[in-house]
C-alpha cells in the first residue's frame, strides 16, 4: 500500500527530519557535516526502493523532496547552533556564578580568620589578666579594653553574618530552647546599658507561652539582643520593654506555638520616609543618626533575614518623638525539657582528677599559641605545641595524646587534612577544631573524618574548660568527672 501510493518518499523524508531533530543539539561542525550528508542517504534510499520494486523513479518528485529536506536541514542547523550558543552561555554563566559563590565563601572564611585571630589574642589575654591582682585603676582600664573588644567582635560578627545570609550560606540548628531563660538572660545583660542611660528595661512574658520550644537559640538570642540594644541606643529617656506572647493571628499546629516577640521603646522614632528602606543593608535614618548613635546599619537587615529563615516575619510601628515597636512573628515546635547533666564548676590548677589529659595544640599564630597555653595553664593543664598541620601529624605519630586542639587554617597543611591523616593512625586522639570561622561545609567535612568538637575564636575560658571536661569524661572515665 505504501509503495502503491509512493509514500515511501514521505516516510524517508520524515524519518530523515526525525534523525536531524535528534542530532541538531550538537555543535555547529557536526550539524553542518550531517546536514550536508542528509540528501545522499535520501537519494540512495529512494533509488534502492525503486530498483527493488522494478519501477521508474519520479525524479522531479525525488529532487523536490531532497531540496525540501536540505532546506529544512539547513534551518535546523541554524536554529540548533543558536540553541547551542544559548546553552553554552548559560553553562558558562552558571560556572562563573558557582565559582564566584565559592570565592566569596573562601573570602568570608579567610577574612573571618584574619579578623578574629588577633582579636582572640586581645580578648584572651585580657580575660586571663582579669584573674590577676589589679588595682582599681588597672581593672577599670582592662574593663574598657574588654568592652571595646566585645564591641569590635559584635561588629565583625554582624558583617560576617550578613555576608553568609546574603550568600545563602547559613543554616539554622534545631534544639530545645527555654524561652524564659533566654529572654531573662538578654534582659539582665542589657539592663546594665539601660541603667547607664537612665532607662528602665522591662520584661513581660505571657504565662501561656510554652516553657520550651525547638529552635536555634543562638540566632534567637542574636535577634532579640540586636533589637533590644538598638532600642536602648535610640532611646534618650523613658523605657524599653521586651514582650513574649502568643500571636493571636497565627495558625499554630497541634504541636507548635505561634509566638510574637516585641521590643518597644520610647525613643526617637523612625520618620515615615525611611520606613521602606529600613530593612535594607547599611541603612539608617540619615547620616546624623549614624554619627550620633553609631552602628553599621546591618542589624535590622540581619534580623529580617534570620526571622524569614525561620519561616516568620518582622513588622514595626513607629511615631517620631514617641517611640517604636518591632514585632517578630513565627511558629515554633513545642519541645520537652532536655535531660542534661549538671554543669561542672570551672577547673583550677589544683584540680588533679581531670588534668591528666595529654594535649597537643596545633596553631600557627604565636599570639594565639600563648593564649591557648596560658588558658590551659590557668585550668591546670599542660600542652605541647605544633606550628602547623604537618607537624601535628608527625607529633601525633610519635607521641600519644588524648586531645588535639586543631586550628583550621594553617600553612603547609590545614587542620582538616591533618585531622584526616591523624584519624587514620592507630589509637588516634580526639580532635577539636578551633577556628574563627567554621562553615557548615567545614563542619560536615570535619564530622565525616571523626571530629566531634568545635571551639570558636575568640576562645572563651569557660567554653574551653567545658570541652576539656567532656573529653576527660570520655578519655579518662576512671578519673574524669562523674
Amino acid at each position: 500500500m505504501i509503495y502503491a501510493t509512493g509514500a515511501e518518499y514521505s516516510l524517508i523524508f520524515f524519518g530523515t527530519l526525525t534523525i536531524i531533530c535528534v542530532r541538531y543539539t550538537q555543535p555547529i561542525g557536526q550539524l553542518a557535516r550531517f546536514a550536508a550528508a542528509t540528501p545522499l542517504p535520501l537519494i540512495g534510499a529512494a533509488l534502492l526502493t525503486a530498483l527493488l520494486q522494478d519501477r521508474a523513479v519520479d525524479l522531479s518528485r525525488l529532487l523536490t523532496e531532497v531540496v525540501l529536506v536540505s532546506i529544512y536541514a539547513l534551518f535546523l542547523v541554524i536554529t540548533g547552533y543558536e540553541s547551542y550558543q544559548v546553552r553554552s552561555k548559560v553553562t558558562r554563566f552558571a560556572k562563573r556564578a558557582k565559582a564566584g559563590a565559592e570565592a566569596k565563601s573562601r573570602f568570608i572564611a579567610n577574612i573571618s580568620h584574619e579578623l578574629r585571630t588577633p582579636l582572640n589574642g586581645i580578648m584572651g589575654m585580657g580575660r586571663l589578666l582579669q584573674d590577676t591582682s589589679l588595682n582599681t585603676e588597672q581593672r577599670e582600664l582592662l574593663d574598657t579594653v574588654q568592652r571595646s573588644g566585645d564591641t569590635l567582635l559584635r561588629l565583625i560578627n554582624e558583617i560576617l553574618d550578613y555576608s553568609k545570609l546574603d550568600a545563602k550560606g547559613m543554616t539554622l540548628e534545631r534544639h530545645p530552647v527555654q524561652l524564659r531563660t533566654l529572654f531573662s538572660d538578654v534582659a539582665a545583660l542589657l539592663r546594665v546599658l539601660a541603667v547607664e542611660k537612665g532607662l528602665s528595661l522591662e520584661l513581660d512574658i505571657d504565662p501561656l507561652v510554652p516553657e520550651w520550644i525547638e529552635g536555634d537559640e543562638l540566632r534567637l538570642r542574636q535577634m532579640i539582643m540586636n533589637l533590644t540594644s538598638n532600642a536602648i541606643r535610640f532611646t534618650e529617656s523613658g523605657s524599653v520593654t521586651l514582650r513574649v506572647g502568643i500571636n493571636v493571628d497565627g495558625q499554630p499546629g497541634a504541636d507548635t506555638a505561634a509566638l510574637r516577640f516585641e521590643v518597644e521603646d520610647t525613643g526617637i522614632g523612625i520618620p515615615e520616609s525611611f520606613h521602606d528602606s529600613l530593612f535594607s543593608a547599611f541603612s539608617q535614618a540619615d547620616a546624623s543618626t549614624t554619627r550620633r548613635y553609631g552602628g553599621t546599619g546591618l542589624g535590622l537587615a540581619i534580623v529580617k533575614q534570620l526571622i524569614e529563615l525561620m519561616g516568620g516575619t518582622i513588622s514595626f510601628t513607629s511615631t517620631v518623638g514617641q517611640g517604636t515597636c518591632f514585632r517578630l512573628d513565627a511558629a515554633f515546635p513545642i519541645s520537652a525539657a532536655p535531660t542534661t547533666a549538671p554543669q561542672a564548676p570551672l577547673s583550677t590548677a589544683s584540680d588533679t582528677t581531670t588534668n591528666a589529659l595529654r594535649i597537643l595544640v596545633a596553631e600557627d599564630n604565636p599570639v594565639n599559641q600563648q593564649v591557648v597555653k596560658a588558658m590551659l595553664k590557668r585550668l591546670g593543664y599542660r600542652a605541647t605545641l605544633a606550628e602547623n598541620g604537618a607537624k601535628a601529624v608527625s607529633a601525633a605519630a610519635a607521641h600519644t595524646y588524648d586531645l588535639i586542639l586543631m586550628d583550621l587554617l594553617m600553612p603547609e597543611m590545614d587542620g582538616l587534612e591533618a585531622a584526616t591523616l591523624i584519624q587514620k593512625q592507630p589509637a588516634s586522639p580526639e580532635i577539636a577544631i578551633v577556628s574563627a570561622n567554621v562553615s557548615d561545609d567545614d563542619r560536615a567535612r570535619s564530622q565525616a573524618v571523626g571530629v566531634a568538637e568545635f571551639l570558636p575564636k575568640p576562645i572563651v575560658l569557660e567554653d574551653l574548660d567545658r570541652l576539656l571536661q567532656r573529653v576527660a569524661a570520655r578519655r579518662l572515665p576512671a578519673v574524669g568527672p562523674p
